[in-house]
């Protein structure tokens, strides 16, 4: 009877205890198989996407080589053509290569021989896709061939000399990014990867509507969020002056191919550098215009969804030399509105291309360094070099701060990453390349609770770099609207410090150094500071090659700074550099573009660069 008390008394603890065994028993099973399920998912989306990426690859790959098989059989064709054979014994009479000839050709040579027809629309193009030919296969600058641009030079050389327009028969090459219709417009993404374009974005259009022939599209890294041109769809553009070397970016393509001869005229974008940077690093010209005189940007691949507020990007033109630019803008400015493809763009002004402003002499400060970093000792050079070729033609040239650039990026990063959970989402399922991990990077720093970045990795990076911490993303309205307000603050400050020094144009570093290695852009943040503090400004922005590195250069890096790793990156990136291009960028208040282009097309005209 005791026993029976004693079992129903402990009767309770036993249940217990044993439900509890069978409770824990049952959260180990499930956190095993959920720690498999993750480990399972995991590994079955990196093959997926691995494989997914892979077939996306090759299948772009065996586009362009079906497209470009074409292609060469149609140049077969021209070359055995009447019309070949005329046209190299009008200009070679002692031999040659008709196609060589062409593309030696100044801008303003072209423009007047095709304008008067002593060249056709047809040559012009097939000179240049012959030599872009060459070039994809030096330095992988082409992703795709536009196959309509064949039909579309007939067309031009069938019409009489009255109805010739402003860009008739000048082949014109076209960043990744916008669409024309038939071609392929993903931005190295498997995202956007899939059908052809359906539509041709206005930018394009414009260029059709003034006789221009746009034929083949160039390479961008991936996401177009970086220095570096490679993305896992299309590989790795290299520079057209050392193919061991970065192309810049994200119109890296278009900069590599117009340094390189394989085109004359190209169209690109700009939101933090992306004109100037591949300018820069191949020795082209360029411009970033003021938001309001841009290029279209509709129609074009949105990497990161909606544009950022008060920083948007932007297209532009680039070329090999400041004449194409001039005259591009010129035309662009001042054509008439039935031929302007954009004329529903309600963010460009119609602004005129006001020759005043563009021949009288303007008063230029400069600036060797913007503060947060020193440019190695051949670009402080080239920028000297500019200064002195500026004063002997009689400019009135004075030193002149920066803008405050810990500020600038506090904005930039602010501003352009608000809203980064878009390029996050369309990334998650894709292969990274390099040219990601500069950003990957950012977004994670800029996530982690804010207690351990200030107490640890700011003061940390800072230490390690020399660099500022990267400040905070902009995420609630009430954030945005203060930091947009601020960035307004910044803008009249220095507008108010221009106007009282008399300063119309701004000259400054167009790199902190030369091209970098393949495969560093991606990573190196410091590739960015030359160019942001003139999108946070609205301010246009122009490169102009200077002068090349020279071994005088690499003799005086032994006196360059080694006080942090930054410094000590630059100086051994910098090694091998000899021979690649040094550049100047030109800068002016908002809507004053022709200061700019006047300075640059001076520079080209007594300067030495080759």
């Amino acid at each position: 009877m005791e026993s029976d008390r004693e079992l129903i008394r402990n009767i309770g603890i036993v249940v217990s205890e044993g439900l509890n065994d069978a409770c824990r028993h049952t959260l180990w099973t499930a956190l095993y198989a959920s720690i498999a399920g993750y480990i399972t998912y995991r590994v079955f989306k990196k093959f997926y996407v691995n494989y997914k990426v892979k077939n996306a690859a090759e299948f772009l790959k065996r586009e362009l080589e079906v497209s470009e098989s074409k292609l060469e059989e149609s140049i077969r064709r021209w070359k055995n053509s009447d019309e070949y054979s005329r046209l190299r014994d009008t200009f070679l009479s002692e031999g040659g290569l008709l196609e060589d000839y062409v593309t030696s050709l100044t801008f303003d040579e072209l423009l007047e021989s095709l304008q008067s027809g002593k060249l056709t629309a047809t040559c012009a193009l097939k000179s240049y896709q012959i030599k872009a030919i060459e070039q994809r296969k030096l330095h992988n600058s082409i992703i795709g061939w536009i196959e309509e641009a064949d039909q579309i030079a007939r067309d031009l050389d069938a019409l009489p000399a009255s109805e010739r327009k402003p860009f008739h028969g000048i082949p014109i090459s076209i960043k990744e990014c916008f669409y024309v219709k038939n071609t392929y417009s993903n931005s190295g993404m498997i995202h956007f990867f899939g059908e052809k374009d359906r539509v041709t974005s206005p930018a394009v259009q414009t260029f059709l509507n003034l006789g221009g022939i746009p034929f083949c599209k160039t390479n961008v890294p991936q996401a177009m969020y970086s220095m570096e041109c490679t993305n896992p769809l299309y590989g790795c553009t290299t520079n057209a002056h050392d193919s061991k070397r970065e192309a810049g970016g994200s119109s890296g393509g278009e900069g590599s191919l117009l340094a390189g001869g394989g085109s004359i005229l190209g169209l690109g974008s700009d939101i933090g550098g992306s004109l100037r940077s591949p300018a820069a690093c191949n020795g082209i010209y360029s411009m970033k215009p003021t938001i309001g005189r841009h290029l279209c940007y509709q129609d074009v691949v949105e990497t990161a969804g909606p544009e950022p507020a008060g920083c948007q990007a932007i297209g532009g033109f680039m070329a090999p030399s400041s004449k194409a630019l001039v005259y591009a803008w010129r035309t662009v400015w001042n054509m008439d509105k039935s031929l302007n493809g954009a004329g529903c763009d309600g963010s460009i002004a119609p602004v005129p291309f006001r020759e005043e402003m563009f021949e009288r002499k303007v008063k230029v400060g400069f600036f060797l360094s913007e503060g947060l970093l020193e440019p190695v000792p051949g670009v402080r050079r080239s920028v000297l070099d500019a200064v002195e070729m500026l004063k002997n033609n009689g400019y009135e040239v004075t030193a002149f701060p920066s803008p405050d650039c810990k500020e600038v990026a506090d904005m930039f990063n602010g501003i352009v990453l608000a809203n980064i959970e878009a390029l996050v989402d369309y990334t998650s399922w894709d292969v990274h390349s390099t040219s990601l991990r500069g950003i990957d990077t950012t977004i994670s720093l800029l996530n982690t609770p804010s207690i351990l970045r200030k107490l640890l990795l700011d003061p940390l990076i800072s230490w390690l770099t020399g660099l500022p911490s990267l400040g905070q993303r902009f995420t609630t309205t009430k954030q945005l609207y203060t930091g947009l307000q601020k960035k307004e603050e910044m803008c009249r400050r220095y507008f108010k410090t221009m106007e009282d020094a008399g300063v119309d144009v701004i000259l400054c570093p167009g790199q902190l150094f030369p091209a970098l290695p393949v495969g560093v852009a991606g990573t190196f943040m410091p590739v960015v500071l030359p160019y942001i503090p003139w999108n946070m400004l609205n301010m246009p922005a122009g490169i102009a090659p200077v002068t090349r590195y020279s071994s005088s250069d690499a003799k005086d890096m032994k006196n360059y700074p080694t006080s942090n790793l930054t410094y000590k990156m630059i100086k051994r990136y910098c090694e091998g550099a000899e021979g690649l291009p040094l550049t100047v960028q030109v800068v002016a208040k908002p809507y004053h573009e022709e200061q700019v282009l006047q300075v640059l097309d001076l520079l080209e005209r007594h300067g030495n660069y080759r």
